[in-house]
């Protein structure tokens, strides 16, 4: 009986450590996946990233272990492309589940939440904005469905004009990527809604990226492998030859095309030497100015 009743005590104790092991969980490592970038000015880049944790689950003795990766949230780093430091580091609130991300103009930046509907119609379901050097949290924006058709080019030109337009785009599809749209950022009614251009603005449906605020219209147009930047009458402030396949979009007062930054004037103007070429990975990226100096920043060792 005294051997026994050892044996039921060493058992059940062992079943203890077992069952409890199972659900405990360990952090192994931590880090980040860098979604997207933006330029706010000169030196400073704006990095959207996705925080992830290495978890293994069930590490004790004798139990079965699993490990995996979890996305604990999302934020914004505002890093340095001239010497190895990060200035600022802001999380988001979780309101918009996983949110895209875009940069409408220099410092501001606009996050949603997207679908599809059984017709395949990109939709919008949230979005937030947030300026990184103002706020210190993204503001929740109220998303109108219905779409509007305002001929805002009318608008603008009689300085009746308070919004952001700005367009998304898929941009794994070469130079001009597949539209999802345009889109307004009304700040007075603190809404965004869709945009479909018409009456005087129907020629902006043929832009590749549009950067339109109360201060200026510009477009980008590519014909014939040849990017054009155009203003609010369809004058070509300048050009530049694109060779072979790229991305092109506006970032802030910048361009860029490919892997290069170029600086965009306040005349339109591209300086055609690139300030910076990046290099971009899931948890890399690397800067590289004009002379070759080099900066980067390594989120983790997530593959």
């Amino acid at each position: 009986m005294k051997f026994s009743l050892l044996g039921g005590l060493f058992f059940a104790g062992l079943m203890s450590i077992l069952l409890n092991g199972c659900g405990q969980t360990e952090v192994l490592d931590s880090g980040y996946d860098i979604d997207e970038f933006g330029i706010a000015n000169d030196s400073i880049a704006i990095l959207s990233v996705s925080y992830w944790d290495h978890v293994k689950k069930g590490a004790m003795l004798m139990s079965s272990s699993d490990d995996y990766y979890e996305t604990t949230g999302f934020g914004l780093l505002l890093v340095d492309m001239r010497q190895q430091k990060i200035y600022l580091e802001k999380r988001l609130n979780s309101d918009l589940g996983v949110p895209m991300v875009d940069q409408v103009f220099d410092s501001l930046m606009i996050f949603w939440d997207d679908s599809f509907n059984n017709e395949d119609e990109y939709k919008i379901v949230k979005a937030a904005y947030l300026n990184v050097f103002e706020q210190e949290e993204q503001n929740l924006l109220d998303w109108n469905s219905t779409s509007d058709n305002t001929d805002y080019l009318t608008l603008w030109e009689g300085q009746s004009f308070g919004y952001f337009i700005f367009s998304i785009h898929d941009w794994g599809s070469g130079l001009t990527g597949i539209s999802k749209g345009f889109f307004v950022l009304d700040f007075k009614k603190n809404t965004m809604r869709k945009w479909t251009p018409s009456g005087k603005s129907l020629w902006l449906g043929e832009c590749v990226d549009i950067q339109w605020t109360l201060a200026s219209l510009r477009c980008i147009r590519v014909v014939n492998q040849n990017l054009k930047v155009v203003n609010e009458n369809q004058e070509i402030l300048d050009s530049m030859y694109l060779e072979g396949s790229s991305e092109v979009r506006f970032l802030g007062s910048y361009v860029g095309i490919g892997s290069k930054i170029y600086k965009l004037n306040a005349n339109g103007k591209i300086n055609k030497t690139p300030i910076y070429t990046i290099t971009k990975y899931v948890n890399y990226i690397k800067f590289q100015d004009s002379t070759g100096h080099t900066t980067s920043y390594n989120g983790g060792t997530q593959e």
